[in-house]
């Protein structure tokens, strides 16, 4: 359902709960009186459920995706986008398309920032082994791999990478 699907048919819930309530207070022989209010209880508990399965993984999902910082660290990023995807995968199918975009570009970015870390890893242990020049190309791969990093994950490597490069001045 779109959401103004959703939206029409809560509001169509909420006014038969209103009619089946007012009806039940008119009305003054039991068996009708019984009957408004089973109506008034059975629209109420389907605005609840309408709201629950439609309208609020809508909203819910919304909310996370314009909450994503990807200035966070990679890990949390991770566990957000993951958190993303997962109430994106229990979303109707007309729902998905609207969010399809944002989340591609979210797993991007998330993908981009974990590539970013291996390869700055990878670089940083390359960094013992080697003659000086092969030191210092495993540096420059790392510093340009910790450009790409988010600055929460930056300050994670930083003192690897200000050390690393204090030991190649030194070492010329």
């Amino acid at each position: 359902m779109t959401k103004k699907k959703g939206e029409i048919s809560l509001v169509f819930i909420g006014v038969a709960f209103v009619a089946a309530i007012v009806l039940a207070i008119l009305r003054e022989d039991t068996l009708s009186r019984g009957i408004a209010v089973g109506l008034a209880v059975i629209s109420l508990c389907g605005g609840i459920f309408l709201y629950i399965k439609i309208v609020h993984p809508v909203k819910k999902l919304r909310k996370r995706i314009t909450k994503f910082n990807p200035k966070k660290s990679v890990n949390d990023n991770k566990t957000v986008y993951l958190d993303i995807y997962e109430l994106y995968l229990k979303m109707s199918e007309k729902n998905k398309r609207n969010f399809y975009v944002p989340i591609t570009h979210i797993r991007d970015t998330v993908e981009e920032q974990l590539r970013a870390e291996k390869k700055m890893q990878q670089s940083l242990n390359q960094t013992v082994r080697g003659d000086i020049t092969q030191q210092k190309e495993a540096y420059e791969s790392a510093y340009s791999q910790y450009q790409k990093l988010p600055d929460a994950t930056k300050q994670q490597y930083y003192a690897q990478v200000v050390h690393l490069r204090e030991k190649l001045e030194n070492g010329k």
